[in-house]
């Protein structure tokens, strides 16, 4: 995955969270709402219509002031109209529906109902709250790894032009930050080098020369750090199809001298006599000394 894809789901990933976040934000406070109104029928509170506006409004503030002075509130009871059967305020005269003038007192059953719908209501509203929440930490921890993201690639793009290496494979792929090709072992992560060593961290893996010096790689400049002390640019630096590391010495002084190049001919790097050979951070080992790739672990001399 490149770092254009790796963006572009971030940002779906982004937009995604932040629709959610509006629809559970909206719900909590829409059912705090009707929790509020519930309650105001079943206790008979006479501005049941104020209490609900301010709790769509300001939802915390309103619904912990309501739940403090709700049992101070002015009431009134309720009764039904016995020829339609609407539920009206016990002052009234005459059902607006109707017309009829016959009520009874409104039954414990509606209250009870009014009861529970409030508490459904309330627990609706608070996992809402919950999920909204964490929404909107999802919401932000995706804006901060764009943010985050976008940097790198630009950082990286600088990095790339200040050394001349804008090929990098840290460019085009996204490494799960492993250098090299990792093998599960007895629930472990091991990686392994021409000769079969084992090391639990990738940056650690040796590299050998023909003349058995050796050499590991500095991913935070870019180059190989050798057994003699010296600093190799990753750009010249090469395994051949033996596993053997070579840097290219020559056109490192200087690119009209390469002693290696790519060849469109043979579609790979190669040297005057036709050796193969693969860009040294792309390469990894199996327990045998094989190479593989080390983005995804398929053997390399059998993609020849």
């Amino acid at each position: 995955m490149n770092m254009f894809s790796e963006l572009m789901q971030n940002v779906m990933w982004f937009y995604l969270t932040l629709i959610v976040s509006i629809i559970f934000v909206y719900g909590f406070q829409i059912c705090l709402m009707l929790a509020v109104g519930f309650d105001c029928k079943e206790k008979g509170i006479k501005r049941r219509a104020m209490w609900m506006v301010l709790t769509l409004l300001f939802p915390v503030p309103a619904a912990i002031i309501y739940a403090c002075v709700r049992n101070g509130e002015e009431k009134e009871n309720y009764k039904k109209c016995d020829n339609c059967g609407a539920t009206l305020s016990d002052v009234v005269d005459y059902c607006a529906g109707c017309g009829g003038n016959m009520f009874t007192p409104c039954e414990i059953e509606k209250k009870q109902k009014y009861s529970n719908n409030s508490k459904t209501c309330l627990i609706v509203s608070i996992v809402s709250y919950v999920v909204s929440v964490a929404c909107i930490f999802g919401f932000a921890f995706n804006a901060v790894s764009i943010v985050d993201n976008t940097l790198d690639g630009a950082i990286d793009g600088i990095k790339g032009s200040i050394i001349g290496d804008v090929d990098n494979w840290y460019d085009d792929f996204d490494y799960d930050e492993r250098f090299h090709y990792g093998y599960d072992v007895d629930g472990k992560t091991i990686y392994y080098d021409r000769e079969g060593k084992e090391y639990t961290e990738d940056l650690a893996v040796v590299y050998y020369d023909k003349q058995n010096n050796t050499y590991t790689y500095d991913y935070e400049n870019y180059e190989f750090v050798g057994s003699d002390g010296k600093n190799y640019m990753s750009s010249y630096s090469y395994v051949d199809t033996n596993g053997y590391f070579y840097f290219d010495a020559a056109g490192y002084e200087n690119e009209d001298n390469s002693t290696i190049c790519f060849s469109a001919m043979s579609g790979g790097i190669v040297d005057k006599d036709g050796n193969f050979y693969f860009d040294a951070t792309s390469v990894s080992w199996d327990k045998d000394g094989n190479l593989v790739d080390s983005y995804t672990g398929e053997y390399l001399l059998d993609l020849r």
